[in-house]
């Protein structure tokens, strides 16, 4: 892969514009570190899926600018088959795909910018992603995990209904708020558990307020990782629609305020 260009920056006070950036059938944008000293470690933001994707889009952004002035170098892309990613070929591994597309972009953050290291942050299934993909990475950072799969899909189902989308699940296609599935890959969702995961990154950041969460951060403890918990506010008006949501500014504060402590390694590469 060859290393984005940034764009040169006349003023000091001004931070380095986003480069978009393609890999693997993935688009994304690099956000450089920008300040003095940038941060040994770099950040893939992994998105959501369907409407979760939608809402999250902006402020995910405003996210990746925020990490990006703290220090640290950071990608955010759509999955393979969303957004602005290349079609799946037909009958191609939807799951498995946007598993590979995490480390794949792990890997061309680590290319475009020489970072050490890779913290992965996800939101809702973005954050399941990561915490299957693991991609080598130095911590995860689990945004309102999808935990369950069946029971996530149930919820996209009850939300489409409630809507007056009504979605569609005939056994062939699963529809629901915005997402489209062949029955197989919705099958494997729906197998889904992550307190079922048989390895995990050194350091953990988990933001939710479930049941199953507490389950899973203490499964996530018995594998060996460090995880530090906290409450999601704002969680409701991220998820309202794209037009009206807000960014959770106290999540990404806190987010910014664990990698600072947990990474502070500065790093010498002139590409960060």
């Amino acid at each position: 892969m060859t290393s984005p260009q940034f764009a040169t920056v006349q003023a000091l006070d001004l931070a380095p514009l986003a480069r978009p950036v393609a890999f693997e059938g993935c688009f994304g944008w690099l956000h450089p570190a920008h300040g003095p000293m940038p941060r040994k470690v770099g950040v893939v933001i992994v998105p959501g899926v369907g409407r979760d994707a939608r809402c999250g889009h902006k402020p995910l952004r405003l996210l990746a600018e925020q990490l990006a002035g703290a220090g640290f170098a950071t990608l955010r892309y759509d999955h393979p088959g969303q957004g602005d990613g290349l079609e799946l070929a037909e009958g191609q591994d939807v799951l498995e795909a946007w598993t590979q597309g995490v480390a794949q972009a792990a890997q061309a953050l680590r290319d475009a910018t020489g970072v050490a290291e890779v913290v992965l942050v996800g939101l809702r299934l973005g954050a399941t992603l990561a915490a299957l993909a693991q991609a080598d990475a130095a911590g995860l950072v689990l945004l309102a995990p999808v935990i369950l799969g069946r029971r996530w899909l149930r919820e996209l189902k009850v939300a489409a209904v409630l809507g007056g989308t009504g979605g569609r699940d005939d056994g062939e296609v699963f529809e629901a708020e915005g997402l489209s599935l062949a029955s197989d890959t919705a099958a494997r969702l729906s197998g889904l558990d992550l307190t079922a995961i048989h390895a995990t990154t050194p350091k953990v950041l988990m933001i939710a307020q479930t049941e199953a969460s507490d389950l899973l951060g203490e499964h996530l403890k018995g594998l060996g990782a460090d995880v530090a918990r906290a409450d999601f506010p704002g969680y409701d008006m991220l998820f309202e629609d794209a037009h009206s949501n807000r960014a959770p500014t106290q999540v990404f504060d806190r987010v910014a305020a664990w990698l600072e402590a947990s990474f502070p390694e500065r790093a010498t590469d002139p590409r960060q």
